[in-house]
């Protein structure tokens, strides 16, 4: 026979047996495939030096008026807006607390302190409080030193501190040093004084200025010298322990030097954080738990006891407005700077009738503030399926009156609202069993609701993503797209995909859209994972799929910063959360230096007839391009097997003395042809890469295949 060409449909195609998708694609992995053809995904970069806490479950990117780029990240444990890699704290402060000494140190040397409120501080263990106007006391904040100051040029003020411990300092911090003794020129006062900390140079190091310029270079003094750093004290920290409902305890970062002893000052202010929320669910139920089609076609099932903490956000102008899962709406202020905190939007002046409670909030393009699940305005009593819209411009005012826009409607059918998201001129709404539609009318009624359909359901709150405006998301048991009408979605690998999810965890489900590839990608847990570590990819313009592992929570495209997505990895364990650029460079960027991504994809198996004679196969053409590698010498491993029998396991040793039945070969892009001595009744190939800087795209194989008689 003559060489003959190796085409596998486009796409992997997993529903039958390997021997049963013969001449298609089977298993893979960071693969993807562009007009029909594989290739190896882009890598990612770390997008900022600094972590995050807790678990993303929120992305949503927005341009401030001042140009300013930014990223709100919700996660289990804080509400983050992330700008230039810099992460602003901004969760709300829900309750405050002052009290004159409510502080006292445990026992000389112990780092375990106890605080004591005037009122219960309703907190429970692992929320974060904030400390402010806390006066040093018990050597919390004293460190001393034997000549800590160095001085880094001739004629510059610039001091280096060298405090030979750790000093926990931050950018920007204030230090005050007194006992100083002037040297090179520099009196004693220029040191004795309070100090901003320019440059953090190591966890034992950092830079002042004084006001006087140094003589010598690298000359250091200043004898024995004491320090006070006000802010180990006037910063956050974490509820360890809770004796009581008015006292708790926190670790600072200095033993007490004394012990026992009470104080803080006059007006110490407590600011106790929105309390952090779950990082996973912790137990059955929720939404889609359960085994793959399980029960009958829409039947209803409980909210976990304990779900993991979700968000929803949405900018109203450079503002925003975001909730917590069934709590208050919050608002942040962009005039108040990053550094601001969010603020309950029912605590600023003006607000009239604002829903105490809410599952979802969003911002229409009419800019009408959307709760969707909310306490209805009379009863006071939490509705799932109540969806209000405040006054139109006008984020404050939830009162209807015939002077504004303010309105409610209810969902007619379901039990409760799922998930929701912004399309074209229309909002989509999803609860456990249906589907609607809620599109701007304009006076009297504001908005009108429209039932889309009756029999459809979503596996989560963030499964949904629209592109172009086509509206794709994953449901309980198959994925749908909404184009004007709803329809179940053909797919090649919807048994394995189902079947593979963790149910427990399905509201981690993250739906990201990847334009430049014409990509929607699910990420999802699975079975036996409670984080995210696999994903599902659907290219729509060739109507393909693909899968992998990859661990993100949380996705956003960010169409001003190059066009490159954002995503979120996990960071719940050691509160380390990173914010990643992907389709940047061909490696994970995780870690320093970064480090090769394993891809591969396999095909099913392939034959010559009806399989009732052996085929014999050697030599392999391979066809592949690595143009956008990174490296001089980029290549692959190819691997052709062969078997007899479905159920047999290729061997790599010749075992017959005619012909091994798998051979790999390392090719690169100048490799000619690969020699094989491979024989059985249906081949399969594997293209595996590892290296570090490799890019590649697969063409068309070809391989010198003969009929080698019956066996």
């Amino acid at each position: 026979m003559p060489i003959s060409k190796l085409q596998f449909k486009p796409g992997i195609h997993r529903e039958g047996t390997t021997f049963s998708e013969g001449g298609a694609w089977y298993d893979c992995d960071k693969v993807r495939f562009r007009s029909g053809f594989p290739e190896k995904i882009g890598g990612w970069v770390r997008a900022s030096t600094f972590f995050f806490k807790g678990v993303a479950r929120i992305m949503w990117n927005w341009i401030l008026l001042d140009g300013k780029d930014c990223l709100a990240i919700g996660t289990s444990k804080k509400f983050y807006i992330e700008t230039s890699g810099i992460f602003y704290d901004t969760t709300p402060i829900r309750q405050t607390d002052t009290k004159t000494d409510p502080i006292t140190t445990s026992t000389t040397g112990a780092f375990i302190h106890t605080y004591v409120t005037t009122n219960p501080h309703n907190s429970d263990i692992g929320d974060n409080v904030v400390l402010s106007n806390v006066a040093n006391f018990d050597g919390l904040c004293t460190s001393t030193y034997t000549n800590p100051f160095t001085t880094t040029s001739a004629g510059s003020p610039i001091i280096t501190v060298d405090t030979v411990t750790p000093h926990f300092a931050k950018l920007g911090e204030t230090v005050t040093f007194s006992g100083t003794t002037g040297f090179d020129s520099i009196p004693a006062s220029d040191f004795n004084t309070a100090h901003v900390i320019l440059e953090i140079v190591s966890l034992t190091a950092f830079t002042i200025t004084v006001a006087t310029n140094a003589t010598t270079a690298y000359l250091s003094g200043g004898g024995s010298v004491t320090a006070v750093y006000l802010s180990r004290l006037n910063r956050e920290f974490e509820v360890l322990t809770i004796p009581t409902s008015t006292s708790f305890t926190f670790q600072t970062d200095f033993p007490a030097t004394t012990g026992a002893v009470v104080g803080g000052g006059v007006g110490v202010v407590a600011s106790f954080i929105v309390s952090i929320g779950q990082a996973f669910n912790s137990s059955g139920g929720g939404w889609g738990s359960g085994t793959w089609s399980r029960g009958t076609w829409s039947s209803g099932f409980a909210f976990s006891a304990y779900s993991a903490r979700l968000w929803s956000v949405d900018n109203f102008g450079e503002d925003l407005v975001f909730c917590i899962r069934e709590s208050p709406i919050f608002y942040w202020d962009a005039t108040g700077g990053l550094g601001s905190r969010g603020v309950f939007l029912n605590s600023l002046v003006g607000a009239s009738d604002v829903p105490t409670t809410v599952t979802l909030v969003m911002v229409t393009d009419e800019r009408h503030v959307v709760a969707v699940g909310c306490t209805d305005r009379i009863t006071t009593a939490f509705d799932p399926l109540l969806i209000r819209w405040s006054d139109q411009e006008d984020p404050l005012n939830w009162t209807p009156a015939i002077t504004n826009t303010s309105g409610a409607q209810r969902i007619p059918m379901g039990s409760y609202t799922v998930a929701a998201i912004q399309a074209r001129q229309e909002t989509l709404i999803w609860t456990d069993r249906s589907l609607h539609s809620l599109q701007y009318n304009g006076a009297p009624f504001t908005f009108g609701l429209i039932t889309l359909a009756e029999s459809t359901n979503i596996i989560g709150p963030n499964a949904a993503v629209n592109v172009n405006n086509v509206t794709y998301w994953m449901g309980r048991d198959r994925f749908w797209v909404y184009s004007g009408r709803v329809e179940a979605m053909p797919c090649s690998i919807q048994r394995y995909i189902f079947e593979d999810i963790n149910q427990v965890q399905a509201s981690a489900v993250y739906a990201a859209a990847n334009d430049a590839f014409q990509e929607v990608t699910w990420f999802y847990c699975g079975v036996g994972s409670d984080p995210n570590n696999k994903y599902v990819t659907y290219n729509y313009g060739a109507g393909v799929w693909s899968y992998g592992t990859m661990s993100r929570t949380a996705w956003a495209p960010c169409p001003g910063r190059g066009s490159l997505p954002y995503a979120t990895d996990l960071g719940y364990a050691d509160d380390d959360g990173s914010l990643f650029v992907h389709e940047s460079g061909n490696d994970d960027g995780s870690t320093n230096p970064p480090s090769p991504i394993t891809a591969f994809i396999q095909s099913a198996d392939f034959g010559v007839g009806d399989g009732d004679k052996l085929i014999f196969a050697d030599r392999i053409i391979p066809d592949f391009t690595f143009e956008r590698s990174t490296i001089p010498e980029p290549s692959l491993q190819l691997t052709v097997d062969a078997k007899k029998f479905p159920g047999q396991i290729p061997k790599s040793a010749d075992t017959d003395e005619r012909a091994v039945s798998a051979v790999t070969s390392e090719i690169d892009q100048y490799t000619e042809q690969v020699w094989a001595r491979l024989r059985g009744r249906q081949m399969r190939i594997k293209v595996t890469s590892t290296g570090l800087g490799v890019a590649w795209l697969m063409g068309t194989l070809r391989i010198n295949i003969r009929l080698d008689g019956r066996q």
